[in-house]
Order: C-alpha cells, then structure tokens, then sequence
C-alpha cells in the first residue's frame, strides 16, 4: 500500500514536471509574440504620416530595444537582427552603419578591457584596495568613503567600471567576512562601491571608458581629457560628494549596529613584485600620455594599442585574456552607435523631434533645460540602457536645439543623467553587474528615488551654473 502511495506521488510529480516544461515553451513563444504587438501597430497605422519604408525601419527598432529590455531575446540576437534590418534598409551608408568600428573608441574600448586585465593580473589595484581597507576601514562610514576615494584612485589604473567594481567588491567581500557585522550592513557597504564607480565615472574622460567616450561620438563632439577636466571635473566631484553624504543618510539605520575588529594578518603588507611595478608604470605612461593628446597628437587609440602590447610583451598578459574582451558588447554598441545616423539619414529623426518641437519654449529658460532633462530621464526609464538612450536622444535634442543650446553642454547634461539616474539595475551596466549577488532591487530603487532628486538638483545649481562661468553655456 505504501509503495503504491510511492509511486502515485511520483507519477504525480512527474506529470506536473512534464506539464510544467511543456507550458515554459508556449510562455516563451507567448512573450515573444507579445513584443511583436506595438511594431504591427507601427507599420499598419504609419504614425506621423511616415512612409512604409520609414514605419517599417521605426517598427524594427522599437522592437530591437524591447528585446534589449526585457530580454525575452538575446541581446547580441537582437543586436544582429537591427544590424541587419539597417543594411537592407539601404537609407545608410556601410561607413555610416559600421561608425564605431571604424572609430578609434573602438580599439581605446577594446584595448581597455585588455589593461584592465593586465591590472588585475599583476595584483597593483588589489595592493592598493587592501592597504587602504586595512588601514582606514574600521566603520561602516569609513568603508563608504572609501568606495568614492578607491573608485577615484583606481580610475587612473583601470578605465573600466566593469573591471573596477568586480575588483573592489570582491576585495571588500573578503575584508566583510571577518567583521562581525549584519547581512544587511554587509549588503549596503557591497552596494556603496557600484554607487561610487558611477558618480567617480564623471571626473575624468577615462573614467568610464564606454559610456563617456559613447556620449561625445553619438553627439559628434571632441573633447580632450583636459577639456572635459574643466568641464565636468569640479562640478562631479560635488557632486560625488553629495551622492555620498545622501548615501549615508539615506541607509543611516543599516549602518547604525555593527561591530568592525582589526582583520587577521594585521595592517602590513609584502613589498610590490617587479610585475606590479611594469604594470603601473605602462598604465601611468598610457595615462599620462591619453591626459596630453592635445600637445603630442598621439591618437589614443595608437597609445591604448602600445600599452596593451607592451603587457603582452612584459608577460603581464597572455593569450588566455584576449577573451576578457567584451564581443557582445563590442557588437551591442556598434549597433546603438547608427542608431542615430539612421534615423537621422532616414528621416525618422525629423519627422518625430519635428513634431516634439512645439512642446518646446521658443527662448532658452530654466523650462527649456526642464524639458531637456524630463524628456532624457523619460526616455532611460523605458529604454533602460543608458548607452541605447544616449543614441535615441542625443542626436534627436541636438536638432531640437540647434541655435538654442550648444552641442557640448547639452552632450554632457543627457550623459549626466543617464549615468546617475537609476531606478532599477537594468538602467546602468554598473548597477545590473552587483544586482542580485551583492544587493537587491529593493535597494536599489530605494537610493534611486533619492538620486532623481539629487540629478535634478545637481543640474540646476552645480553643472548649469559652473557651465555659464566657463562659457559653454
């Protein structure tokens, strides 16, 4: 009788597995079917009076950037399938489409994950990290400010955010195991560091090497690491600076009861390997080096490439690293880098921001720099990515603006926004990359309901202000 009971169980359960693997097939196919919707709508009803050509190419692209979204497909499928339906599409040319590769961010992006690895591998930025921890971590608001402080410091050796946070939060995991602290406390001082990575991004050109360099190529401006320096430097720091404090007050009950003790092995450490020292000096030189391209000339992309080779060469990176290299994102930002062009070329761009423009002031005013950065806060909530709204909106705002506003401001305002304005982790790379291993979406919307205020603030009483004085503004 109890076997018979055994194996109905088991009967049971193995129908409710099959039915449970059939229904996920359907469910897919259905989620898919469902992205579908809106783009239909798009060619059958030709909003705006677009032509079908037109319609059909807006469909494509609102439908690519669904499946960027919700992931239903895979990005670099996705990624594909836009790449595609721009080359039948024929509106563009190939040199247009295939802008960032042809570009020199291509290879100063692809040669930054290489010497971002070669860091890593020569142990110079987990010497630093540890050293600082070891010495300067003994409360919880300590380590919080050391989040900002090594973010800042670690900039000039890896160019990579990716890379930084990966590295930072790894080395504070293991400082964390041995405190006597709660979960929660150990949750907020992991997400401290992916907070801070995003702020301390804005100092410096090379501070997010993607993100930063994307913004100035979608608005096809040219700024030098000087240039941008002076313009965003000392507003990002104040910036940064209120990102923190607001950090601290916002989580100021997480970080009340904890209990730090001085971790095993002391405070000193063993002397730097030849290793370590070869790879800070390439890292110093490719910096310094990006930092003067306004007197020698050296494009940095030619630098990136040599301090890359010299690693290879000095054996501080192997063959084995070539793959750290990002093919899918390589691929994702060729992709959003024509997004522009071809609307643009298309004449997708002239019809939409033509009928945006009496939305508009016809002066420029504190209203008309609102709008501004509503309508950019607006299109990175639905579109989520911030490189995929830089390349919506950008070039569409430039045109808007055009005899109004200066190309340069209005680049760096729609960068600014999208880089610390985060609701969910699907709004920043940065963020998605510690979601759920180091902390949880309730987090991170409980901070970024805070950081739409401070974006807001920021605009108007440091990086709008600071831009008059210099006169780009």
């Amino acid at each position: 009788m109890h076997k018979g009971n055994e194996d109905k169980k088991m009967i049971t359960k193995g129908i409710k597995k099959k039915t449970t693997t059939t229904n996920n097939i359907p469910n897919s196919i259905l989620l898919i079917a469902y992205t579908f919707i809106v783009p239909i709508l798009i060619v059958l009803v030709r909003p705006l009076e677009m032509s079908i050509r037109q319609s059909l190419l807006l469909a494509c692209l609102l439908l690519t950037i669904t499946w960027w979204t919700t992931n239903v497909i895979k990005k670099n499928y996705a990624s594909l399938f836009l790449l595609g339906t721009f080359l039948i599409e024929g509106s563009s040319t190939l040199r247009t489409i295939f802008r960032f590769p042809l570009s020199s961010n291509f290879f100063v992006i692809a040669c930054s994950f290489l010497l971002s690895q070669g860091i890593v591998n020569s142990n110079v930025a987990n010497r630093i990290s540890k050293k600082i921890l070891n010495r300067y971590g003994r409360t919880p608001y300590q380590l919080i400010a050391l989040s900002f402080i090594l973010s800042f410091i670690i900039n000039f050796l890896i160019p990579q955010p990716f890379s930084r946070v990966i590295l930072i939060a790894g080395i504070y995991t293991q400082f964390l195991s041995q405190m006597n602290i709660s979960s929660r406390t150990k949750e907020i001082l992991l997400y401290s560091i992916f907070v801070a990575s995003t702020s301390t991004s804005m100092l410096f050109i090379n501070g997010d090497i993607v993100l930063n360099n994307s913004a100035l190529e979608f608005g096809r401006i040219s700024i030098g690491w000087i240039e941008w320096a002076v313009n965003m430097g000392l507003p990002s720091l104040l910036t940064t600076l209120i990102m923190g404090i607001s950090f601290c007050i916002v989580f100021r009950r997480d970080l009340k009861e904890s209990l730090f003790i001085e971790p095993e092995g002391g405070w000193e450490g063993t002397k730097p390997s030849d290793k370590e020292k070869i790879a800070t000096l390439i890292m110093v030189v490719v910096v310094l080096l990006w930092a003067t391209e306004t007197y020698h000339h050296i494009n940095s992309a030619v630098v990136a490439i040599i301090g890359t080779l010299a690693m290879f060469v000095c054996g501080i990176l192997g063959w084995k690293d070539v793959k750290r290299v990002n093919i899918d994102l390589l691929l994702f930002l060729t992709v959003a880098y024509a997004i522009g062009s071809v609307l643009n070329e298309s004449g997708i761009a002239h019809i939409i921001y033509g009928n945006l423009v009496n939305i508009f002031p016809k002066e420029y005013s504190p209203l008309y720099m609102l709008i501004i950065i509503l309508t950019v806060m607006g299109l990175h909530m639905v579109l989520g990515s911030s490189i995929t709204t830089l390349s919506v909106a950008v070039p569409g705002l430039i045109e808007l603006t055009k005899g109004k506003m200066e190309a340069v401001p209005l680049v760096l305002l729609a960068y600014i926004i999208v880089n610390i304005h985060y609701l969910l982790p699907f709004h920043h790379v940065t963020i998605m990359i510690g979601a759920g291993e180091y902390y949880t979406t309730k987090t991170v919307f409980r901070y970024g309901l805070v950081q739409t205020m401070i974006v807001l603030m920021v605009a108007f009483m440091i990086y709008i202000p600071w831009w008059r004085l210099i006169g780009i503004l």
